[in-house]
Formats: C-alpha cells, structure tokens, sequence
C-alpha cells in the first residue's frame, strides 16, 4: 500500500486519492462544526453518541443473522433496544454453555470451536485497523461506512462468532435429551419452533398494516429517476444541472449533470468545497439547475448563497424528505 500512498501524494499532494480529499474536507468542516476535537478524551463517546442509531443497527443487523436459530431475527426498530435483541440472546446462550448441564464439557466445546477460527485472526487485526482508521480519519462517515460496506470484514466476524455460540448452545442443549435420536428430535424442533417464530415476525412486521413508511423495497433512485424525466421534458437541453448525488441522474438525464460532492471529480472543485464556496463554483460553471434531495442542499448549504426559484417537488417516503430541483437565476 505504500507505493500506492506515494504515488497519490506525488499527484495530488494528499496520500489518498480525490474521494479521500473531498472527504477529509466534509470531516474538518463537520467536526468544526459541532466542535469536536480528535486529541480530545471526549472525542469517541461524542462520535458513538451522534451515531448510536446506525451503530446498533449495525450491531443488531449483523448479529441477529447469526441469531435467527433461537427465534431472534426480530426487524431492528428505535424503540427495541440493541441489548434486548442481541446481548439477551448472547447472554442466554453463554449461561447454558457454562453453567448448565456439565458445564466443563460444554466450556471446552465451545473453547475448541472457536480455536478453530484461528484463520480469521488476520481479518480480526484487518478489521479493527480498518474500524480504527474509519472512526478517527472520518468519525462524520460513520454512517456512510455502515451503509456502504466500508465495515464488511467486521460483519463477517460477528456473524462468524455469534453464529459459532448458537451452534455451540444448540449442541450442547441437545445433550438434554439423551439418547442420540432424541437429540434429532429435539434440534428438528427447535428449529421448526425458530422458524414459526420468524415467520411471524415477518409477518407481524410487513403486513399488520402498522408499518407504512418504512417500505423494505423502496428506493430514492427513483425519485432521482423522475427528476431525470421531468428535466428532460423541461428544461433545455444545453443546460447544466448540478447533484451532490448525480448518478441515476446523471444517466438517465439528457441534460449534462455536473457532480457537485467532489468524489469523483477532478481537484477544480476542491478548493471550493475547502472554502465552503460552492455558491461560487456554481456561477462560474453556470449551472441553470440543481437537483437533489432536502438533505444534500442543507449539507451543502448553497441555497442562502443563491438566487433560486423551485420548480419541482416530490415527497420521499422512505428518506422522510422531499427531492426538488431549483433553477439557479443568474444576474
């Protein structure tokens, strides 16, 4: 990796390429804006506390896969606490392993299964440089981490692990029913009982008719999508349009789209995001349009810089805002 930190330092003046730079910006514009300093004692319990939400959705998400066994792959919501649907679990099991039934059998049961991840142990050094690396360079990316597979390797290993106890529980409850055959028996039912469980979660969930905003298979690209089409039947063709999330718009518009979060651009944006001067890069590309949801606008905080005036307007559901597009009136 060092070649490949030297060669984008030699290009670009920053061991990272043009995304970890645009990066590096939105992160010292964000932890100046909530006042947060990284050599402070303060700074990690001030990060996990802003993110604590996609944390234990990370948490639960990844666990419970490895939990559905013993009845516990409940959806994850705000008002069900991490603990009630992860460490509960991963309590119960631990106290049958340890201290039910010929504990010391089943302590090293479980101590040999997990001698044998041995081969993991270089992901596990991977993933906590990776977790170390993500939360102290970027703590404001957190979510986008999550979301965007930054953190898969630590995925895996919690599924691994947790998964690993459940197996390890399940073996050595079997041996309550004696014989070998019972312990078929009791396993089949178990997991007939685990998965009777789950199926009515599932359906407790998506069809009780309680939940109608969260829509497991909504997508905001399609607003993104819309916005192409309205575009296309409105607004000239020569004229640029502006996105912080320009890629379903970008393709499906016949207008050219100019990418306004720096990721993929070259370094002309850069200084203008340094200096929070996007208002300025849109003049001087002239961009007659700019597109995206509430969030992006407010990120970028353009709009009080400029003279707009809004011409579309769709309510997301699924991101609880509204995806609009301005036309940008230049003097």
């Amino acid at each position: 990796m060092l070649p490949y930190f030297g060669w984008n330092y030699a290009q670009t003046g920053h061991p990272l390429p043009i995304s970890g730079r645009v990066k590096t910006i939105q992160t010292r514009h964000a932890l100046e804006q909530k006042g947060i300093d990284r050599f402070s004692p303060t700074f990690l319990p001030r990060v996990i506390n802003d993110s604590r939400y996609p944390i234990s959705l990370f948490v639960s998400g990844a666990m419970t896969d490895a939990l559905w066994p013993l009845g516990s792959r409940i959806v994850f919501s705000r008002d069900r606490g991490v603990g009630m649907v992860v460490f509960v679990p991963i309590g119960l099991c631990l106290a049958v392993v340890w201290f039910v039934r010929r504990q010391a059998d089943g302590r090293r049961l479980l101590i040999d299964h997990y001698r044998r991840l041995a081969p993991f142990v270089p992901l596990a050094v991977y993933a906590l440089v990776n977790a170390f690396v993500s939360v102290w360079l970027y703590p404001s990316q957190i979510r986008y981490a999550i979301t965007q597979w930054w953190l898969v390797e630590s995925e895996l290993l919690m599924i691994v692990g947790v998964a690993v106890l459940v197996a390890v529980t399940l073996e050595h409850a079997g041996g309550f029913a004696g014989a070998p055959h019972r312990r078929q028996w009791f396993l089949r039912l178990a997991l007939v009982a685990a998965l009777a469980f789950h199926a009515t979660q599932t359906v407790r969930f998506y069809w009780d008719g309680r939940y109608n905003v969260r829509n497991w298979n909504a997508s905001w690209n399609d607003h993104s999508f819309r916005a192409a089409r309205w575009l296309a039947a409105n607004a000239p063709r020569d004229a640029r349009v502006g996105s912080w999330n320009a890629g379903v718009l970008g393709y499906y518009s016949t207008q050219p789209v100019v990418n306004l979060d720096g990721l993929i651009n070259s370094d002309e944006l850069v200084p203008y995001l340094a200096d929070r001067r996007t208002a300025d890069y849109v003049r001087s590309k002239g961009l007659r349009f700019l597109s995206d949801a509430d969030g992006a606008f407010e990120s970028a905080g353009v709009l009080q810089s400029l003279k707009v005036r809004e011409v579309y307007s769709e309510y997301m559901p699924l991101m609880e805002q509204h995806y609009r597009i301005y036309e940008v009136l230049h003097e």
